[in-house]
């Protein structure tokens, strides 16, 4: 038996010599996947100038450094991703390579086309794939919040005093109004007209019907429902719901004519029909959007500490 075991020795030498360059090989490759080459300066500067583009002004430092930061976490989210080969099930994926490999024409079925997309590494290197396996990855970031605590409604409440101004609502105003043209041929008339206007309604006992015949045409009526100043703004222009705003301010009462108000059209007599004071929405009332916030911050920190634990994973390698 001795004799069987030292004949044997050599061979289970060499069985234990290639199981120690597979594993070593395997630990290597392992290794490797973890590391990640640091966002470029070309890189960046696309992001830079993105964003630029978007908001209207480059980033500041304090903007780059969180830019520079949320590339990096793409790119780790992107790489374990591949790591987990989500890459080869996801039907985005597999579509917008399908679409690649039909722009280099490539021969074969859709499935075969695809095969060669993968083998041509094509969708390492292809932004929407980048961006459609990171969005995959921050979803399943995102679910680690669940099962989640359930919400306490104390906790709610708090949220909803710590920022009143989110809940109020403007003032709203319904108004009436006479127009009188900046248009009309007889323009250099127009105030003679408004005073004779304003006489006559402060003389007689009119309808507001009767009132509008006194005026000209507005193409958009001459009753406008309850809304803010800022829908009024938009109508009639700045100057107008500058000087609405001054005459409420002023106590001007509803059911009396008052102006004129200049606006982008002409001048106006205008009468307040509705006065909506500020409110604040009630606790019961946003009390949904308080519960879908306290859903979202806790899928955000679930997310946050995902990906904090999987960039300490990765090696950085600068470039």
């Amino acid at each position: 038996m001795s004799k069987c075991l030292v004949a044997r020795a050599p061979l289970l030498r060499f069985c234990v010599l290639g199981l120690v360059l597979w594993l070593g090989d395997y630990y290597f490759a392992w290794q490797d996947s973890y590391r990640i080459a640091a966002p470029s300066e070309t890189a960046l500067n696309a992001s830079y100038a993105d964003w630029a583009s978007r908001y209207g002004s480059y980033p500041n430092d304090q903007q780059r450094a969180v830019i520079a930061k949320r590339e990096l976490t793409e790119r780790v989210l992107f790489a374990e991703a591949l790591r987990h080969k989500l890459h080869l099930s996801d039907s985005v994926v597999r579509q917008h390579l399908l679409m690649s490999a039909n722009f280099l024409g490539v021969d074969g079925s859709d499935s075969e086309k695809i095969s060669t997309a993968f083998n041509l590494n094509l969708h390492t290197n292809d932004t929407l794939i980048r961006q459609a396996l990171v969005q995959k990855m921050e979803t399943i970031g995102r679910g680690l919040a669940y099962p989640m605590i359930k919400i306490n409604e104390a906790e709610l409440e708090t949220r909803y005093r710590e920022s009143p101004e989110r809940w109020r609502l403007e003032p709203r105003i319904a108004i009436s109004h006479l127009y009188f043209s900046k248009d009309r041929a007889d323009t250099a008339t127009i105030g003679a007209r408004v005073v004779s206007v304003q006489k006559q309604l402060t003389e007689e006992s009119i309808t507001d019907e009767q009132a509008f015949a006194l005026g000209d045409y507005f193409m958009l009526g001459n009753k406008q429902p309850l809304m803010s100043l800022a829908k009024l703004q938009s109508i009639f222009g700045e100057s107008f719901a500058q000087s609405l705003a001054t005459t409420l301010r002023s106590g001007q009462t509803q059911d009396d004519w008052f102006g004129p108000l200049n606006s982008a059209y002409g001048a106006h007599l205008v009468k307040v029909i509705n006065l909506e004071e500020a409110s604040y929405r009630s606790f019961s009332d946003v009390k949904n959007i308080l519960e879908n916030d306290y859903i979202r911050d806790a899928e955000d920190e679930a997310l946050k500490k995902y990906t904090a634990a999987l960039i300490n994973k990765y090696e950085v390698e600068t470039q």
